[in-house]
């Protein structure tokens, strides 16, 4: 009994002293210099402030027919500073394009997309000028593969993009990027194997 109320004890004390050689490591810290001199207050002006907004939009998943993945990109469709939102939808649900104003998102998808996507899951999204005409164009990634809309100002053209995938994949999402810096966006395309391929 003795001896192992011996190894309680001593184990409290180690970890005590290990308790202690951490705030005393933490407290050495905040004695250097260097923290001290980048420790700069913001006033409670500069800081923002955020409020809630609803966005009436519900996505429709059918784990029948897509993946279980929505797409979301911001995108300035009329260069104006500020962003709208696009919402991808799910199989026979259109796309959602909402515009902030005052204090609400409207959906404009119906004036900004010249064609529907038809009964396609929209999976994946990202925003940049793809044909630099200094408007921002958006890529989808649908269960049918990846799709380029180019800004016409305000209102979107759709063009199916011969993108080489496994025939087991489905694009899910895409990255944006000047990768041999010619100028030109580069895309890298994540796939995933499709619902019919999978096991379990």
């Amino acid at each position: 009994m003795k001896i192992t109320l011996k190894i309680v004890l001593a184990i409290v004390v180690v970890l005590i002293a290990v308790v202690g050689f951490i705030a005393y490591y933490f407290y050495q810290d905040t004695q250097d210099p260097y923290v001290q001199a980048c420790d700069y207050t913001v006033s409670d002006e500069v800081i923002p402030k955020f409020q809630e907004a609803s966005v009436h939009f519900t996505h429709v998943f059918d784990d029948s027919k897509s993946l279980p993945m929505m797409a979301a990109a911001l995108i300035d469709i009329d260069n104006d500073g500020v962003d709208e939102l696009f919402v991808g939808g799910g199989n026979s649900q259109p796309d959602a394009l909402f515009q902030y104003d005052k204090g609400m998102f409207n959906n404009i998808a119906s004036r900004a997309f010249e064609t529907p996507k038809g009964d396609d899951a929209t999976l994946g999204a990202a925003s940049a000028d793809m044909n630099n005409d200094g408007t921002t164009d958006l890529i989808v990634c649908r269960t049918s593969g990846v799709y380029m809309y180019l800004n016409n100002n305000k209102s979107f053209t759709s063009v199916k993009l011969a993108v080489p995938l496994n025939e087991k994949s489905t694009p899910v999402s895409v990255s944006l990027g000047d990768v041999n810096k010619d100028g030109w966006l580069d895309m890298f395309i994540a796939g995933y194997i499709k619902l019919e391929k999978m096991e379990g």
